[in-house]
């Protein structure tokens, strides 16, 4: 009680200071290098299924980079959301790893930029299979890279049980935050979308 929802957005990813004070946020994301070694294993085992298919992996890659960072600038302004959150919402589609460093870029607080991924993610993971089962995407490797590449972490465990769908959704997660950062590296890429979110002027 009488704690602002910043300062505990703040405090849930607050980074290892001299007092030692670690935020959940920042312990729970400490396990991802682990986990990304583990998945490692299942693309090795399909490499050959994914090198048959690069052109469709590296289409839906910078696809799903470009039109997120699009349309999430225009729908946050579309709603009329606080500025901050305008802004915040562009990287929700990446990994904490890709996210972090997109915040940097767009200068917003890593605390408040990480929320939406989180939100995404969970969402993904409770909802993703069954959105794409009700639009009756079959194909392994289209469910793998539209969970991976749309909801990172999120995604790519709600495919988990799909053999065929995993590596892609790993590869897919991977690429794809790499992809949104190098976006936004681009000086007149990230002016034009903080001018779509008002985040800046013309």
């Amino acid at each position: 009680l009488g704690t602002s929802p910043s300062s505990v957005i703040n405090t849930y990813y607050l980074p290892s200071v001299g007092s030692g004070s670690v935020g959940a946020g920042t312990v729970l994301s400490r396990f991802l290098g682990p986990t990304n070694i583990a998945y490692s294993l299942p693309m090795y085992a399909f490499r050959a299924m994914m090198a048959a298919r690069a052109r469709q992996l590296i289409s839906a890659v910078f696809a799903t980079a470009s039109s997120s960072l699009l349309l999430s600038a225009l729908a946050s302004r579309l709603f009329r959301l606080p500025t901050p959150l305008n802004v915040a919402l562009m990287p929700r589609g990446i990994a904490i790893p890709f996210a972090s460093e997109a915040c940097a870029q767009l200068g917003i607080p890593v605390s408040l930029g990480l929320l939406p991924v989180f939100i995404t993610g969970l969402s993904a993971l409770s909802y993703a299979p069954s959105i794409l089962t009700a639009m009756r995407v079959r194909d392994p490797v289209a469910r793998g890279l539209a969970a991976g590449c749309a909801s990172h972490g999120g995604g790519i465990l709600s495919v988990t049980p799909e053999t065929e769908a995993l590596p892609f959704a790993v590869v897919g997660m991977a690429l794809t935050g790499a992809a949104t950062v190098a976006l936004l590296c681009v000086p007149s890429v990230r002016h034009l979308l903080l001018v779509i979110a008002g985040a800046t002027a013309v």
